[in-house]
């Protein structure tokens, strides 16, 4: 609302409602770049006008008057039409200072690299950069544009780090980049433009004795080993076994090497997985079947039968995140979107990955009462005696 004038006293613009509503929308739009702009900010009568709340022509004269007041002061200018009719209130640039030590407002300082950012030879990937520039050092930014110059759009394809390596000087910085949707976006870079590729963790994994079998994970090295001795000796089921390399990120980091892994037994197929019932046990395989469906791979499913056999062993306290054990574990905790792992608590999704209801349900009580089923419950000899009829 616009109140009477002020004329009548030393001009304090802190006390003007017209000027307060003024410096609001230079604040709004010039408060970030004070002192960077080289036209000064202006704002049309009626604009302004309308956002003071003008109630009454006895209000919007008396605002009229403490603005042709401020003129004269100094502070603002004023363009009149013919009639003298004000049309357009102009703060300034020399006025801004003392308009934000009125009204007690402390511009923020000047990022130094904001005038680098805005005259530097943008490839077009990174043009973007000169009026947007990303939450990423300059130099950084720089030595991406440098490689694009320098014909980098037709080098062969090499691993993410080497190609990190060679911009960087640091073989991770790249992987972490890559992650940003604000460099990494349509229409602005890409690991193909910077012709390097994601390498997958290598998986440890032995052909199995069914060529046209599936292929099967398992959680642990015991299990690994019973069950390739399983598969050769009593029931031959699967065309490849791999080492899930325990609880740890590392099958579900390296779940795209199954790609080299189908090149070498004749093609992709089904990828089951079997581990420890506990949280951990089903986070790992449902993570990597996440990341598996987003590279166009088959998903990770249960091993149904054998995680039915498991639920036939009696739960044992789930220790894994107390003691010496916690420590133990410590270098193998599992991180999801930069969380580490709770080996203790489960979510639905976690569940869900086991597929059947009633299974889903046994696991949620027996976490619930925080325990556990080691996969190694289904030893060499319980698997013995296990025949394909049984599976």
């Amino acid at each position: 609302m616009i109140l009477p004038s002020m004329r009548n006293r030393e001009i304090q613009p802190l006390k003007i409602p017209i000027a307060a509503t003024l410096f609001d929308q230079w604040r709004k739009v010039r408060g970030t770049v004070c002192g960077q702009r080289r036209r000064p900010f202006a704002i049309r009568w009626e604009k302004l006008r309308d956002t003071a709340g003008s109630q009454n022509a006895e209000q919007e004269s008396f605002a009229i008057q403490d603005l042709n007041d401020m003129e004269s002061a100094g502070w603002l200018a004023l363009k009149k039409n013919r009639r003298g009719q004000i049309e357009r209130i102009t703060i300034p640039l020399e006025a801004e200072p003392r308009w934000c030590a009125a009204f007690g407002f402390t511009p923020p300082v000047p990022n130094p690299d904001t005038a680098r950012f805005r005259s530097h030879p943008w490839e077009p990937e990174l043009a973007f950069c000169a009026n947007s520039p990303p939450q990423i050092p300059f130099d950084e930014l720089a030595a991406l544009n440098a490689f694009l110059k320098n014909d980098g759009r037709d080098r062969p394809v090499v691993p993410i780090k080497e190609r990190s390596l060679e911009i960087f000087g640091d073989e991770k910085r790249l992987d972490t980049l890559a992650g940003s949707t604000v460099l990494f976006a349509k229409d602005r870079l890409s690991l193909e433009i910077l012709r390097c590729r994601i390498v997958p963790e290598p998986l440890a994994w032995l052909r199995g004795a069914q060529a046209g079998g599936p292929v099967l994970v398992l959680e642990n090295a015991a299990a690994f080993d019973t069950f390739r001795r399983w598969d050769k000796e009593i029931c031959p089921a699967f065309s490849a076994i791999i080492y899930g390399h325990g609880n740890t990120v590392r099958f579900r980091d390296g779940v795209l090497f199954l790609r080299e892994i189908f090149a070498e037994i004749g093609g992709g197929r089904p990828v089951f997985y079997f581990g420890d019932l506990d949280p951990a046990g089903l986070r790992i395989p449902r993570t990597a079947s996440d990341t598996a469906i987003k590279n166009n791979l088959p998903r990770i499913r249960p091993l149904l039968w054998a995680y039915r056999e498991l639920c036939k062993k009696t739960p044992r306290p789930n220790n894994k995140n107390t003691g010496k054990q916690r420590a133990a574990d410590s270098e193998n905790a599992d991180s999801e979107n930069g969380m580490e792992m709770d080996e203790t608590s489960s979510n639905e999704a976690d569940l869900a990955w086991l597929e059947d209801n009633i299974l889903i349900q046994f696991a949620r009580d027996v976490f619930t009462s925080n325990r556990r089923i080691p996969q190694e419950a289904l030893g060499w000899e319980h698997l013995k005696n296990i025949h394909a009829d049984s599976v």
